[in-house]
């Protein structure tokens, strides 16, 4: 991966910065998708909808992540095409995320015959609440 190959370009450079966003995401992206995955073998909503928590999770840590390659790339203009690649290996983490928790909103669908894709958070919760009982 050229993002972690950026690596060896010394202390400052993106991937040395951003080690631990990065493998943070990669944790909570394959959780994510084993807590889809799960509730889709056990067809249990109530499962699924743990996914939308860790999804914001990564949504979250995807924002801070920019946020810190910014500062990274106004700083160090050499390192430019390293902190694009960096954010090409974040986006792809965080989209990972966003197909677990179609895995998950499906699974609600499959399970309670709610589709809570395009209910927000406030429906997703009831939705939540509604399966838990």
């Amino acid at each position: 991966m050229p993002a972690l190959a950026s690596a060896g370009q010394g202390a400052a450079g993106p991937s040395r910065v951003m080690h631990r966003p990065l493998r943070h995401m990669a944790e909570l992206a394959s959780e994510s998708m084993r807590v889809a995955v799960d509730a889709l073998d056990k067809g249990d909503a109530g499962v699924a909808h743990e996914v939308a928590r860790l999804d914001r999770e990564i949504d979250q840590e995807f924002q801070s992540a920019l946020r810190q390659l910014m500062t990274v790339a106004m700083e160090r203009t050499r390192l430019l095409k390293a902190v694009f690649d960096t954010v090409f290996a974040l986006k792809s983490l965080e989209r990972i995320g966003d197909h677990a928790k179609n895995v998950a909103e499906h699974v609600v669908f499959l399970v309670s015959g709610t589709d809570i894709r395009h209910a927000g958070a406030a429906g997703r919760d009831a939705a939540a609440r509604e399966t838990q009982h």
